[in-house]
């Protein structure tokens, strides 16, 4: 016998309501499809708005795609919110590269690169610059030489 039947009363319809709704969430389900992939190591659920946090595929993406990387082509996302880039390759010009960007591939931060006029180096967020100097004196380590205070995660590049 259901509630409603024991008494021969229905339900408030609030409460039926919420019971319906609640009902029908749990049922709910099914496979991702492929949309965690883009999270993947970000601790973020399907459906959470992102904050602005890096999406990993985006810089794989970009980083397969780079011209000059046959000797380093690494990424790490840094704190989960930015995305070092070291390129290096055997060119006459432009041989290396490494790009510190924000949550997307267009919003670089800071850049070094190898060029016919020497070393280049700019930055469009002044308050990164320091944080870029202490990764870029530090490229042979793991944690980029950011200590315990900084999450520094090595992302995998696959060849294209």
């Amino acid at each position: 016998m259901s509630p409603t039947q024991s008494s021969g009363k229905s339900l408030p319809g609030g409460i039926a309501l919420a019971l319906a709704c609640a009902l029908s969430l749990s049922a709910c389900g099914g496979g991702n499809s492929g949309a965690l992939d883009s999270y993947a190591g970000q601790g973020i659920a399907v459906g959470e708005p992102n904050g602005a946090l890096p999406i990993a595929a985006d810089f794989v993406a970009l980083a397969q795609q780079a011209s000059c990387a046959d000797q380093r082509n690494r990424l790490f996302m840094i704190d989960k919110r930015m995305v070092f880039w070291d390129r290096a390759g055997s060119c006459a010009d432009n041989a290396y590269a490494r790009k510190l960007f924000g949550a997307t591939p267009q919003t670089l931060l800071c850049s070094l690169s190898d060029s016919i006029g020497g070393p280049q180096t700019s930055c469009t967020d002044e308050s990164v610059r320091a944080l870029f100097t202490t990764i870029v004196a530090n490229l042979d380590k793991g944690d980029l030489g950011l200590g315990a205070s900084h999450q520094v995660e090595a992302l995998v590049v696959p060849a294209k």
